[in-house]
């Protein structure tokens, strides 16, 4: 992309490779870019994918959702204002995702009666959706608030909302709704936030 910054179809590696890059990181690669090739139709997505990636980084506001539980009642993260609030994005296909669910379990054990709130929202692939989403549930154990993305959708995305390009991402949501810490794989910041907060 660098040898080639005058060239349009420079977009099209970039994009292909955003997932595994970090805002800083699409955003200087795409600052080496010509300005002619930066402000082109090809480069329109990877403009709204950092657009959307600064509203969603640490100390922005978190944006809102409303989506329906597994037993049909609606969900608004608005609702939760006044609470901490840790979203866990993840699949049933991913190994790291899994791997991360005894210790939420902890977490959720720990800290919900203080006041957290913990709510897992899953992106699933194939006609099963559903039934492999809750197989996954109920083999994790996860007894809190489980959100399918897949369902809805249209009307509401939350994994596009928040700029999730790679999972597992834990995202901690303060009282007044803003965003704490993001973090993709490891749950320690997560850890530290949440031991800063409550004190244990």
């Amino acid at each position: 992309i660098r040898e080639n910054r005058t060239v349009e179809s420079s977009v099209l590696n970039l994009w292909m490779m955003w997932n595994d890059m970090t805002l800083e990181e699409l955003k200087e690669v795409f600052s080496v870019l010509d300005p002619k090739v930066q402000n082109s139709p090809m480069a329109a997505e990877v403009r709204e994918e950092i657009a959307i990636r600064e509203r969603v980084r640490p100390g922005q506001p978190a944006p809102d959702f409303s989506l329906e539980t597994p037993d049909g009642s609606r969900l608004a993260l608005s609702d939760l204002r006044g609470k901490y609030v840790l979203l866990d994005f993840w699949g049933s296909w991913c190994s790291p995702c899994r791997a991360s669910h005894p210790h939420l379990r902890e977490i959720e054990a720990k800290y919900a009666p203080e006041g957290l709130v913990v709510i897992n929202i899953a992106s699933e692939n194939g006609k099963d959706a559903r039934e492999t989403w809750i197989k996954a549930v109920k083999e994790d154990k996860m007894t809190w608030t489980q959100i399918l993305n897949n369902e809805g959708w249209e009307q509401c995305d939350v994994v596009k909302q928040f700029a999730i390009t790679a999972f597992p991402t834990k995202v901690l949501i303060g009282p007044d709704g803003k965003i704490l810490v993001r973090t993709v794989g490891e749950s320690e910041p997560i850890d530290q936030k949440l031991q800063e907060v409550y004190g244990k």
